[in-house]
């Protein structure tokens, strides 16, 4: 890919992933009742596809990294989504809101370690992806005893 065409999809990859974070703290603001049907809940699996459409652009394109890294980019960005878009198909229903909810916490869990990741020293990011899946965790056995919100 040349430099200007990876630019563009580098550009939209930072674009795409600040958005899906600032998205992600709109809908988390809502606390128990934090709606990810709703339209910025719909807005964040939007950016969060393009970050992976993005990344995986990126990693097979001449990337400068070991190509073992390169797929496990890949896979992790693919995964993000796939878990940002399962969980947005079981929202709704007060049966499936913890599997729902675990799943949305756990894609931006992945996003923000990923800016962790490009941003901060291994022990920092660690760090986040440790408290977020303990968060995350936290959250599913909560939503698990009560699954209505309040």
């Amino acid at each position: 890919m040349d430099g200007g065409l990876r630019t563009v999809v580098l550009t939209a990859h930072i674009a795409s992933g600040g958005a899906g974070l600032l998205l992600a703290a709109a809908v988390l603001a809502a606390g128990r009742r934090q709606d990810w049907t709703a339209r910025p809940g719909l807005a964040y699996v939007a950016s969060v596809c393009v970050v992976a459409l993005t990344a995986v652009v990126l990693v097979t394109s001449g990337s400068t990294l070991p190509q073992a890294v390169r797929w496990l980019l890949g896979v992790v960005a693919v995964a993000t989504a796939a878990a940002a878009i399962r969980g947005l198909s079981l929202g709704g229903a007060p049966d499936r809101r913890p599997a729902h909810l675990r799943l949305m916490w756990g894609s931006v869990t992945s996003l923000v370690a990923a800016l962790a990741v490009v941003s901060a020293p291994a022990p920092v990011w660690i760090t986040v992806v440790v408290a977020g899946t303990a968060l995350t965790e936290y959250g599913y056995r909560r939503a698990r005893r009560d699954p209505t919100p309040a």
